[in-house]
């Protein structure tokens, strides 16, 4: 077996096990009383639509950024790091 099996094999495994951790943290959010009393049927929809647009946004961007040089790619990562500091001194979080 190749090196590049290994490769794809381990990016397969963690990708279904990421996909077993948000299904596991839907179900349990599901079960909990505070979603039992405020749960919507137009609420439900609209979060999944909305979570599909999101990941096919990242899925998309994957795509772009994977075919650019690695200036493009040093940037949009500082970019979002810096857009993160941000959201951070603005919205500070506190220990629970």
């Amino acid at each position: 077996m190749t090196l590049q099996f290994f490769k794809k094999a381990a990016i397969w495994l963690a990708t279904f096990v990421t996909l077993a951790i948000v299904i596991v943290m839907i179900a349990a959010v599901f079960q909990s009383e505070d979603f039992q009393s405020h749960r919507s049927t137009s609420t439900i929809v609209w979060a999944g639509l909305l979570s599909l647009a999101v990941i096919t946004g990242a899925g998309v961007l994957a795509y772009y950024v994977r075919r650019r040089n690695n200036l493009f790619i040093f940037t949009l990562i500082m970019g979002l790091t810096a857009l993160k500091l941000i959201w951070l001194v603005k919205f500070p979080q506190c220990p629970t």
